[in-house]
C-alpha cells in the first residue's frame, strides 16, 4: 500500500495542472447491468444488457496493464456473472491489482460464498473486499 503514496502527489499535481502526470489508481468495471434487486434509488436493471465476453475483458485488461492499484468489479449485481472469477483471474494476470473490490446486494446467499472463494483463488496476492450493500 505504501507504493501508492508517491502516486497521490502526482495525481494532485495532475489535477492542479489540468494534464495527466499519473495513471489512475482506481479502475471500476461494470461487469453487467443485470440485477436481482429492484431498488427504488436505482434503475440499472432497466438498461439493456450487453455484457462483454471473457475474451473482450481479457483484451481490455491486457491493454490496461499494471496501471490501476484498486479494481472494483461492479454492476448491476456482479455476482450474477458466473464467470466473475475468470474475469478477476484475467485482471490479476494482466494487471496485478493490489485491491479487488466487489460490491454485492447479498441476495444470492447460497451462491456468493463459493463464487468469492473462487475469486480469492484467482487473485492470491490481492486484498479482496466484498461490500454488502443494504
Amino acid at each position: 500500500m505504501l507504493e501508492v503514496l508517491p502516486k497521490i502527489a502526482k495525481l494532485q499535481a495532475s489535477y492542479a495542472l489540468g494534464k495527466p502526470l499519473a495513471l489512475p489508481m482506481n479502475l471500476t468495471i461494470s461487469v453487467s447491468y443485470r440485477c436481482n434487486s429492484r431498488c427504488k434509488t436505482c434503475n440499472v436493471w432497466q438498461r439493456p444488457n450487453d455484457d462483454f465476453t471473457i475474451e473482450e475483458y481479457d483484451k481490455t485488461f491486457a491493454s490496461v496493464g499494471r496501471a490501476a492499484y484498486w479494481f472494483t468489479f461492479s454492476g448491476g449485481e456482479p455476482t450474477l456473472r458466473k464467470d466473475l472469477p475468470e474475469m478477476v483471474e484475467s485482471a490479476y494476470r494482466h494487471c496485478r491489482p493490489g485491491i479487488i473490490n466487489i460490491p454485492t446486494n447479498g441476495i444470492q446467499d447460497k451462491i456468493i460464498p463459493a463464487r468469492i472463494e473462487r475469486v480469492l483463488q484467482a487473485a492470491p496476492t490481492s486484498d479482496v473486499i466484498v461490500n454488502l450493500s443494504l
